[in-house]
């Protein structure tokens, strides 16, 4: 044992770090951080003494000071006993120090009880009030994810206020008192530090979760989005200024607020008092400009909403003329009853909307990119196609503004809104989709190329350009997908207009956990619908071992990306990224559907199926001797007239449905793939023995569904020949991971991955 002495700043241990000493303060000052809260020790503490049951430093120790420090090894709490035996004076300081720090940690316990009841009652008050003052003075009231959801604290508090109470009168016993009952006596000592140590752990653990509890609840009034209550607030408040009585009503409700906020656990310290200097200065300048007029809303237009089709233009940077020209058919397309005509007028007027709609959306996008807060208004016109407040109707327009700031995709699980995808292609994360032609970026470049436009350095620079990968994704494919989806091809205008909501907005809105819940239960029919082979190599193994190249199937989910309308219709653009298997299909979706969700996805899903069987088999992908699932399709339906096995019935349905599909082989196989998942895994069999065999070879059900249907009869040998398949392909991956094991190598994961799959 010696004296160590260190700097200021230094790091004595991190919160995480096993524990091999407990540390004496003999001079200087030392601070804890747990969590966001710090502690400060001084002479005389013990650092660790609150981890003694747990093994490892609960907190980060960094000396504040320079300090001095004496350490005794520690392994588990009974070495103590031969410590406090050998040094008495050691174990009477343990249990000093045990005592002040617990009966911090027992307070701390209780400010963060406290603080979390006081955060749950301001988030169920404040934004109920924010709505009520929306109503009172006009305004739409922003929806905040979030809000609605919040809960109480569920974790059970382990601490019976009768502890906290016990270690307080310990501490506050007359000091000769205290080192008569503790002093010279290590097994009372140590007894009351294993029952310290105990409830330190237990007092840790709670604290830890009610800061876990605050640092959520803190995002619904403060996040780094800035899309939470302080902003709806002040957005509310520089809106509000010039409407009597809304000033001081507003201010009250910002200054509960930010009384909730200051110091709050969970919010971040650097940004908040950066956001609160912002907002101060700018209502500063609001109050320094607002008119004191106090004109109405207009025709039931909430205020946020009015001007809004001026607030486009301003921010698009266009040029005046497009500007006025835009303004004047929008006012005369609002103002048309038959907006879905056929007149040479009104087909005029849509065009010429159409062309100047996306040269705006072009320049409003672009500027988007690199604006950090861009205005809700533009949010609208971005991803919900959102011009004028009269043309979506104000009921409509209400509700688009109420979402528009939390409305979002998420990219980690393929679900993009229309301005994430273009964004994400900007920034290189995603390469530019197929044009209508089937021609992609780079086969576009090598064309402008061919065609002399381009010289070999323009095409080096623009195959790396993200302007022009975002100019072609947005010439090329958004107006085309844009249309599809909308479902009125010929009388289509990309404006969000009245006319086309047949459904309320809430209920036909395709949220990301809808997106999400509907591709799980088509997977969990058909749980092998996204995946594909890739082709692994090992080249560890050698050529002669026939292990060293093997294929294996992977799954990737689509991209699914939300258009900016109201629709009825979704496309499966493309089955891959350029020529790599491995990477996701692409979906476009209406963000607003109009139909029958489950239907939808369950024909994208279907139409994807085909399209990666083509891609697989090539220029064989209808030739049945090299057997795949277009092949038998193929087959089946060519020759449907000639097979034997078919009922005269059975040849006229499907003649029926040839023709109702015009001879489209695809449209035959999604008709045929919507009745395997709604109905053949519920047992209610619609298809001909043939067309379920092929469909259960290729698009086999999980064993939860195979176990249901074991007893039918149509299924026997189909499951017979399954589970034979199931076992030779398993033989062939024990032999591979086998190899590995003889070699002295590491399986890699895709071979579990690959066994994991066909167990499914």
């Amino acid at each position: 044992m010696e004296t160590v002495k260190l700097n200021a700043g230094y790091v004595l241990c991190k919160e995480g770090d096993p524990m091999s000493q407990i540390h004496i303060i003999t001079r200087g000052r030392v601070e804890a951080m747990l969590g966001g809260k710090a502690f400060i020790y001084e002479q005389g503490d013990v650092l660790g003494v609150c981890d003694l049951s747990l093994g490892v430093y609960s907190c980060t120790y960094t000396a504040v000071t320079d300090v001095e420090i004496v350490s005794y090894s520690y392994k588990n709490l009974s070495a103590l006993e031969t410590l406090f035996t050998e040094k008495a004076g050691v174990a009477y300081l343990v249990v000093c120090s045990m005592g002040r720090q617990i009966v911090n940690l027992l307070q701390y316990k209780i400010s963060l009880k406290n603080e979390s009841d006081r955060a749950y009652d301001y988030a169920k008050k404040l934004y109920p009030q924010y709505e009520d003052l929306c109503a009172q003075y006009a305004f739409t009231a922003k929806k905040l994810a979030g809000v609605c959801e919040v809960t109480q604290f569920s974790e059970m508090d382990i601490i019976d206020e009768w502890i906290y109470t016990y270690y307080i009168e310990i501490k506050n016993l007359n000091q000769s008192v205290h080192k008569e009952f503790f002093g010279n006596k290590p097994g009372i000592d140590l007894g009351f530090i294993r029952k310290a140590a105990e409830d330190s752990y237990n007092a840790i653990q709670v604290c830890r979760d009610y800061m876990k509890y605050l640092e959520c609840i803190s995002q619904v009034f403060f996040n780094d989005e800035e899309h939470d209550l302080f902003a709806v607030i002040s957005d509310l408040h520089f809106g509000s200024i010039g409407i009597k009585g809304a000033d001081e009503a507003v201010g009250k409700l910002m200054m509960q607020l930010t009384k909730l906020l200051g110091g709050m656990t969970g919010v971040d310290s650097n940004l908040y008092p950066a956001r609160i200097n912002a907002y101060m200065e700018k209502l500063k300048t609001v109050r320094a400009s607002v008119k004191k007029s106090e004109a109405p809303a207009s025709a039931g237009i909430n205020r946020n909403l009015e001007d809004s089709m001026s607030v486009i233009l301003e921010y698009s940077g266009c040029p005046e003329e497009t500007c006025n020209r835009f303004s004047r058919c929008v006012t005369e397309f609002a103002e048309t009853s038959d907006k879905d005509g056929v007149d040479e007028t009104i087909y005029g007027l849509r065009k010429q909307l159409t062309a100047m709609f996306y040269d705006i959306y072009k320049n409003v996008l672009v500027k988007s990119l690199s604006d950090p807060a861009p205005p809700t208004i533009i949010k609208m016109f971005l991803n919900l196609g959102y011009v004028d407040a009269a043309l979506a109707e104000p009921e409509n327009a209400d509700y688009l503004y109420s979402i528009a700031d939390s409305l979002k995709g998420d990219p980690g699980k393929g679900i993009y809104t229309i301005s994430e995808w273009l964004a994400a292609i900007y920034r290189g994360e995603k390469e530019p989709c197929k044009s209508e032609l089937g021609e992609d970026y780079a086969d576009y470049i090598r064309n402008l190329k061919t065609s002399q436009k381009l010289d070999e350095r323009e095409v080096n620079r623009l195959m790396a350009d993200s302007d022009g990968k975002l100019r072609f994704e947005l010439e090329k494919v958004f107006p085309v997908t844009n249309r599809i989806t909308c479902g009125k091809v010929s009388t289509f205008c990309p404006l969000f207009s009245s006319h086309n909501v047949m459904r309320n907005l809430d209920a036909s809105l395709l949220t990301t956990d809808l997106i999400t819940e509907t591709l799980d239960d088509i997977r969990n029919i058909d749980f092998s619908a996204f995946y594909r082979p890739v082709m692994f190599e090992y080249p560890q193994l050698g050529s002669a071992s026939g292990a060293s190249k093997e294929t294996f199937n992977v799954e990737v989910l689509p991209d699914v990306i939300l258009m900016p309308n109201v629709g009825v219709r979704g496309i499966m653009w493309q089955e891959i990224e350029g020529r790599k298997r491995n990477t996701p299909s692409r979906m476009f979706v209406p963000l607003f559907l109009q139909g029958d969700r489950k239907a939808l996805f369950i024909r994208l899903t279907s139409e994807f199926r085909w399209e990666m069987c083509k891609r697989i088999q090539g220029v064989r992908w209808n030739d049945v001797t090299d057997p795949s699932l277009t092949g038998e399709i193929c087959d089946f339906l060519q020759f449907f007239k000639t097979n034997r096995e078919l009922s005269s019935e059975a040849k006229e349905d499907i003649k029926n449905m040839l023709m109702r599909s015009r001879n489209n082989y695809k449209t035959v196989f999604s008709s045929y793939y919507a009745d395997w998942i709604t109905y053949e895994a519920n047992s209610i069999f619609r298809l001909h023995k043939n067309v379920r065999k092929m469909m259960f070879t290729y698009c086999p059900f999980p064993t939860p569904i195979r176990e249901k249907l074991t007893g039918s009869p149509q299924f026997t040998n189909l499951f017979s020949r399954y589970e034979n398949k199931k076992k030779l392909r398993d033989k062939q991956l024990s032999y591979i991971m086998q190899k590995f094991e003889q070699l002295g190598k590491n399986i890699p994961q895709e071979i579990y991955d690959e066994r994991e799959y066909i167990a499914r």
